[in-house]
């Protein structure tokens, strides 16, 4: 008679393996995971690319939840200190700007490639001087944010997408960011309340979609293939 076998396949995965699973996962579930044996105990740690959504992960907004936010944020960095961390977005219906200020910091020291903010409070973002430092970023997204380049700025020279909704910024300011970003492919703008013209002179440029009113676009894009201008 053949004798049983208690065999533990899910724990016996390849680490390759479980990164795929956990990949497909939220940071709630990834971190549960860490219950499931000694060996899957540290597996989430080694997820590189980290999404965070305040509404998902706080089911009531309140002082409390907020609290509650910033608390998992910032157990999830403090365990990815010797693993890379390659994507970063965070969705927040309210925050205030030290713990942000403090996660990009802590970015600094991960090969950040995507870098999304989603921010629905006020006021808005005055976005940290550090996140311009993400040298290699390819893709940035900012939602409800104040801009103001620091002085040290020379570019993101590998960005391919840049989208900025809901942005507080100077005229002067976008097109020093656009004009430094030497290899951008895409980019995305809308509604920018005390803005009245744009100038954009992206030498790589292919896409380029712009919601809002404005009285003067001036485009110098010799690569540009596909435009969408949506006036609101």
């Amino acid at each position: 008679m053949a004798k049983s076998c208690n065999i533990d396949m899910i724990s016996d995965l390849p680490l390759e393996l479980k990164q795929q699973i956990l990949a497909h996962l939220s940071i709630q579930e990834s971190v549960r995971t860490s219950l499931l044996s000694s060996r899957w105990r540290h597996a989430w740690t080694s997820v590189s690319e980290l999404v965070f959504d305040q509404q998902s992960l706080c089911k009531k907004e309140s002082d409390a939840t907020s609290e509650q936010f910033i608390q998992i944020v910032d157990m999830v960095l403090s365990q990815h200190k010797t693993h890379p961390i390659s994507v970063f977005d965070l969705s927040a219906t309210e925050f205030c700007k030290e713990p942000l200020d403090r996660w990009i910091n802590e970015l600094l020291k991960h090969p950040i490639e995507k870098f999304y903010l989603k921010s629905f409070g006020w006021p808005k973002y005055n976005v940290s001087s550090e996140l311009y430092m993400l040298h290699k970023l390819k893709e940035l997204r900012l939602s409800n944010c104040t801009i103001n380049l620091p002085e040290f700025f020379r570019g993101f020279k590998g960005l391919k997408y840049l989208s900025l909704r809901y942005c507080t910024l100077k005229e002067d300011e976008l097109e020093k960011l656009i004009s430094n970003c030497p290899n951008l492919e895409m980019l995305a703008l809308c509604i920018f309340n005390s803005m009245v013209s744009v100038n954009i002179n992206s030498q790589k440029l292919q896409k380029f979609r712009i919601i809002g009113d404005f009285k003067k676009i001036h485009l110098i894009t010799p690569c540009l293939k596909h435009v969408l201008y949506l006036i609101v």
